[in-house]
């Protein structure tokens, strides 16, 4: 493996970890039927793949970086924004964001987005995700 490749990993595999122990804790995981399960499996490499995008790597390294798309972004500073704010659509309309939309075309998939290592959005098909808030927790907007 390269060290590169080792460098995309270290941001994607935490981050695709976290969002497969919510959307497919263990317990019910163990009891879905075999179509399901490979279905399952399936859309955990595509996700993983997906994670691994040289432009999703890229994005968010540099909100690591920076603290964030915007930094010192809050869920009440994000609800106040009018769907025309720069700020809103820089990052609808960022490239990655654009990779979003195309990959939330698959049917199966409900809500997919990007964010860095402190939770802070990086990218997103529509408003409708989630912003950070003060000690980890998260409100949606849809």
């Amino acid at each position: 493996m390269t060290h590169i490749s080792l460098q995309r990993m270290a941001v994607a595999i935490p981050s695709l970890l976290l969002f497969l122990s919510v959307v497919f804790p263990a317990p019910a995981f163990a009891e879905l039927p075999p179509n399901v399960a490979a279905t399952v499996e399936r859309y955990k490499i595509q996700l993983s793949e997906w994670a691994a995008h040289p432009a999703v790597v890229t994005a968010v390294k540099a909100s690591n970086a920076q603290g964030g798309s915007i930094p010192g972004m809050t869920n009440g500073q994000w609800d106040e924004l009018a769907e025309d704010d720069p700020q809103v659509t820089a990052i609808l309309s960022n490239p990655v964001s654009e990779l979003v939309q195309e990959w939330e075309s698959d049917d199966a998939i409900n809500k997919l987005f990007v964010r860095d290592a402190n939770g802070n959005l990086v990218a997103g098909a529509a408003r409708r995700f989630c912003t950070t808030q003060p000690h980890g927790r998260r409100s949606e907007r849809r």
